[in-house]
């Protein structure tokens, strides 16, 4: 089978033709009552501009810098360590929605109340991205009316709400987003079409976090399990080549040539240098489409060792995670107090709580599409659950309000001058 093929086994029946999308009038009605609500609970917070979450300030510092002046691809952080400044690990794309919404709104509010829109707005587009994702794969699947629940549902579930209400300008939304997409691609019947939406949506979340690796890792591992399963190596081809492309293409565009050293936080040379290599040996499957599912692990089992041994040749201190070069102690006053940066089950009960609640009962919705399903579709179904799962570890807990430091960072001027006790007790405290 070609790439390019349609995957009856994996693709659900629609049950008509009408099914298959629902209107964006609909979508933006849904997304209106969920943000009204929202707008209703944070109005105290709005004025003052009460961000709840020191990284929501620290990005509103960054691109105040880049609107005033500071270069698209410098993403040091120079009121921190004057006057070397913090090499920032923070992707300019989510930078460039909101320098955007400022840079519009300026002329119009002035400076203040175009940075208060922007901070308003901007989550709540993301939120709208969401909403249409859900939905439009929703109706994809089943219907309008299950469409029409699954958008209701963006507004009910707590994790993601957090992540993109008013004032919530950090990139753990656009993660998200992100990886929404992945999942609708992998949900479409095309695997060339399917494979290069997915890998984009990886790209860019990767772009935005190398908290998304473990995710595209896995989705390349449900690529591998329907090559394995079907014959059909085209998703883990497509969706390979789409992913180490678009990396390339984010980092250039957000990175640039100026900064070429090797980070264990951010997307790297080195590790563009390593999806090339793994690329090489998903398209050596895809074009060779071994009979023999061994064989293919073994290509593609010789083609990870290689892009491992790349990442640990270039900077063994990586090896052992992003934060693999930090300082013990630093390690242990600061990353260990960080509740975003702690396994699960180092959360406390209210956190697991809120992130594993929808788990259990989306997991029996999808045993029960899996029960009812035809045998040829069955596939399909485990695929999607693993996915899910993936999905549901991929976003950190929510830190609330890591510190009082919040509420007091808000108020940075925009000029850009050192405020010692603030940044540097920001900087302690930042959730990762």
């Amino acid at each position: 089978m070609s790439g390019t093929a349609t995957l009856s086994g994996f693709a659900p029946a629609l049950s008509s033709p009408s099914h298959s999308s629902v209107s964006f009038r609909l979508i933006l009605g849904i997304w209106a009552l969920i943000s009204l609500g929202l707008l209703l609970i944070l109005l105290p917070d709005i004025p003052g501009m009460k961000m709840g979450d020191p990284d929501d300030v620290m990005r509103l510092v960054q691109v105040r810098d880049l609107v005033a002046g500071q270069s698209w691809f410098d993403v040091h952080q120079y009121r921190v360590n004057w006057p070397q400044g913090v090499l920032m690990h923070w992707s300019r794309l989510v930078d460039l929605p909101i320098a955007t919404g400022i840079l519009m709104l300026r002329p119009l509010l002035g400076q203040h109340y175009a940075e208060l829109v922007t901070a308003v707005m901007v989550p709540l587009l993301t939120m709208l991205c969401a909403v249409a994702i859900a939905m439009r794969l929703t109706a994809r699947l089943f219907d309008r009316e299950t469409a029409i629940i699954a958008g209701l549902m963006v507004g009910i579930s707590g994790p993601l709400l957090h992540q993109m209400q008013p004032l919530r300008i950090d990139h753990h939304g656009w993660q998200l987003v992100a990886a929404m997409v992945a999942l609708a691609g992998f949900c479409r019947e095309d695997a060339r079409k399917g494979g290069w939406i997915a890998g984009l949506g990886l790209a860019a979340g990767l772009a935005i976090s190398l908290e998304g690796l473990p995710l595209a890792v896995m989705f390349m591992g449900v690529a591998t399990l329907r090559g394995m399963r079907d014959g059909d190596w085209g998703w883990l081809l497509h969706t390979m080549l789409a992913f180490t492309i678009g990396t390339a293409a984010f980092f250039l565009g957000t990175r640039g040539l100026t900064d070429l050293a090797q980070h264990c936080d951010a997307v790297s040379p080195m590790h563009i240098a390593a999806f090339v290599i793994a690329a090489a040996g998903c398209t050596a499957v895809g074009l060779l489409r071994p009979r023999n599912p061994l064989v293919a692990l073994a290509i593609l089992g010789v083609a990870g060792i290689a892009s491992a041994a790349i990442v640990v040749l270039a900077a063994p201190q990586c090896a052992g995670g992003a934060f693999g070069g930090m300082d013990p102690i630093v390690r242990k006053y600061w990353l260990e107090n960080i509740p975003e940066g702690l396994p699960v089950w180092r959360s406390n009960l209210k956190v697991i709580a809120a992130l594993i609640s929808f788990v259990p009962l989306g997991l029996y919705g999808v045993f029960q599409l899996w029960r009812k399903a035809p045998d040829a579709r069955r596939a399909f179904w485990v695929d999607y659950a693993l996915l899910c799962l993936a999905e549901n570890g991929h976003e950190p807990p929510p830190c609330h309000r890591c510190g009082d430091d919040g509420g007091r960072a808000a108020r940075i001027p925009d000029r850009r001058r050192l405020c010692p006790g603030a940044a540097q007790g920001r900087h302690e405290q930042r959730c990762a």
